[in-house]
């Protein structure tokens, strides 16, 4: 049980994806990604880590899932960056 996503959490992964790894990268990443999680028996735990996937960017998902035989799932359901709790030193 994933509690109080937001979407910052996402940022940094969705930087690598879409901003630092060109087009080979994103297809060995995929591929590696596909050969472990093809073993996957749950579809229950596919569509859950697929919607985790598909929050830092769907076409990421969507070809996680195409690589697996599984159907395309939505984001997985976040509170905006708003919402984030705010962490602030004390006494320092």
């Amino acid at each position: 049980l994933i509690l109080n996503l937001v979407t910052v959490d996402f940022e940094q992964p969705r930087a690598l994806w879409s901003k630092v790894w060109n087009d080979q990268q994103r297809e060995a990443y995929v591929q590696n990604v596909a050969g472990h999680f093809g073993g996957v028996k749950s579809a229950e735990v596919k569509a859950r880590q697929l919607s985790v996937w598909a929050a830092v960017d769907q076409s990421l998902s969507d070809r996680i899932a195409k690589a697996v035989g599984h159907p395309t799932v939505k984001p997985i359901k976040m509170k905006p960056a708003a919402e984030a709790l705010q962490f602030r030193a004390k006494g320092i």
